[in-house]
């Protein structure tokens, strides 16, 4: 049984976004708009903690992006939960955004007091499902077919990921527009550092980028950047870093060439 359309909120407040990259922000912001959710998006670690000072009355959840600039998602939950044992305050679930499945690094997210995390890319149902576990919600009584998705030899079943994401076809378009412009800037970037071999910031662009690609379902670029994510994290000399960026830009192009 499907919940993502059968599930419904009754929160009083709103929940905080804490995300920096454009199109997850977009599509965590339409996933809440959906279903009558507040929010407010922040772009870093630093503006969520200082925002959570400033209005943390008015949340009940805050969601937490692990790699975020000037400070991550784990630093930031840290020195939330400091604040709100030296203050005294009522406890806010922090639910971290994160791209690691290693058992290992889920359990130590937690260990620090974290709530629960989302693996990306996010599914939809296990989104709601989360929110669902720390506010109120009513579910209606009703059985839903079960989608079963595959892209087959199609690059991208557009009609697909609208139904699985529940979105409208402008919005999808608008969502592949923002990450094929961005993305852009990212490959120069993530050239850059190739060439000087600079490996955090190999993983960290890979990283960005890998989020994004899951989330709107572009299969083939999430599983290649995925790839040159996990050379550079072993920082791995053999590799020709080189070759699988080329290999990158040439995905990006196929799929956005087929969505034109």
């Amino acid at each position: 049984m499907g919940l993502k359309s059968s599930i419904y909120f009754t929160l009083e407040g709103k929940i905080l976004i804490a995300e920096d990259n454009e199109t997850n922000q977009k599509l965590i912001v339409r996933f809440l708009e959906k279903k009558g959710i507040d929010y407010k998006v922040v772009h870093n670690g630093y503006e969520a903690l200082e925002e959570y000072k400033q209005n943390h009355i008015l949340y009940e959840v805050v969601f937490m992006d692990i790699n975020m600039p000037e400070m991550d998602g784990i630093t930031a939950s840290k020195k939330i939960l400091e604040y709100e044992k030296d203050c005294d305050l009522e406890h806010v679930p922090i639910i971290t955004l994160t791209g690691n499945t290693q058992k290992e690094d889920k359990r130590s997210i937690l260990a620090i007091g974290i709530d629960d995390y989302i693996s990306k890319p996010i599914d939809l149902e296990e989104f709601y499902l989360k929110i669902a576990k720390f506010t109120y919600f009513i579910i209606e009584n009703q059985i839903e077919n079960e989608i079963i998705l595959s892209e087959k030899n199609v690059p991208y079943n557009f009609d697909n990921v609208v139904v699985e994401l529940e979105l409208t076809e402008v919005f999808l378009k608008e969502l592949l527009d923002v990450f094929f412009v961005g993305v852009e800037e990212e490959l120069l970037e993530l050239q850059k550092a190739v060439l000087v071999q600079d490996f955090y910031k190999i993983t960290e662009i890979s990283h960005s980028i890998k989020g994004s690609a899951g989330n709107l379902r572009l299969n083939s670029i999430f599983e290649k950047v995925k790839e040159i994510e996990q050379y550079s994290q072993s920082k791995d000399i053999r590799v020709n870093y080189g070759l699988l960026v080329d290999e990158l830009k040439y995905l990006i192009k196929k799929y956005e060439k087929a969505l034109k």
